[in-house]
């Protein structure tokens, strides 16, 4: 197999260059299992190879990391799902994965760690998630539920991207504290997402849970421009996209399903 083949419907808006989201043919040069050609210590845990015909910025054919297989390979067809630019030296690195198998960038980063670990590195990927909590409060006898506007106007919930290994509930609870300074006590039995494309291409997906503060939000101003605390009837109408809507709807119907069987 030579060069690569490009599908239309996933670089529509993606920057001139960038290999995020291309479908590409791989030659496979040191398989799983293999060792490196120079430092014979090294065993590589996953498939690595390069696109014939891709220019990387080294001078010479793109290399990638592929994910998503447990065997070795000597050819491989799958879609760029991330890209690691090397902050430190002169290349960019691909990162592939079969068709319709999704990582997130920790999961990646964790593959990639036993050369990646030398450099100074950022990933763009394909696919982001972000984990956050619809808050509530029943202080002053009436359940009132916290909504944040960000910068870009949005209005929704706190969350933000998941960093390292963390875990969905660990994130959630570290970004509710970055930006609105609460430690609110997760409600068990509740877990939320939906999916969405974001301008160039990206892939992402929102989690919530749902979580009971009490005592007053200070929000942190380079994020939160504005934070609300209404009834259920006012914050529907109030947040200003249907995915979070349908959250804040299922989590209402779960809070007063808890309230009945208590």
């Amino acid at each position: 197999m030579k060069g690569y083949r490009i599908l239309p419907q996933l670089t529509e808006g993606l920057p001139a260059g960038d290999g995020l989201g291309l479908s590409v043919e791989v030659t496979v040069d040191r398989p799983l299992g293999s060792r490196h050609p120079r430092h014979p210590d090294m065993i590589y845990p996953i498939n690595y190879g390069f696109v014939p015909g891709v220019i990387g910025g080294d001078g010479r054919p793109q290399d990638v990391y592929i994910l998503g297989l447990d065997h070795p390979v000597e050819h491989f067809i799958g879609r760029v799902i991330a890209v690691i630019h090397r902050n430190d030296d002169s290349e960019e690195k691909w990162v592939a994965a079969p068709e319709g198998m999704i990582f997130f960038e920790p999961e990646i980063r964790k593959a990639v760690h036993f050369t990646e670990q030398y450099f100074q590195s950022s990933f763009r990927c394909l696919f982001e998630k972000a984990c956050g909590a619809v808050l509530f409060t029943g202080d002053g006898g009436q359940r009132r539920y916290l909504l944040v506007c960000g910068d870009l106007g949005h209005i929704g919930f706190s969350k933000g991207h998941i960093e390292g290994e963390e875990e969905e509930q660990t994130t959630a609870l570290r970004e509710i504290l970055e930006e609105t300074a609460l430690t609110p006590t997760l409600i068990p039995g509740f877990r939320e997402e939906y999916f969405y494309r974001l301008p160039m291409g990206i892939h992402k997906q929102g989690v919530f849970f749902l979580g009971e503060f009490h005592g007053e939000p200070s929000f942190q101003q380079d994020e939160i421009l504005e934070g609300f605390l209404l009834p259920f009837d006012e914050a529907v109408k109030t947040l200003n996209f249907e995915p979070d809507r349908k959250v804040l709807r299922a989590a209402e119907d779960f809070l007063t399903a808890r309230e009945k069987q208590l």
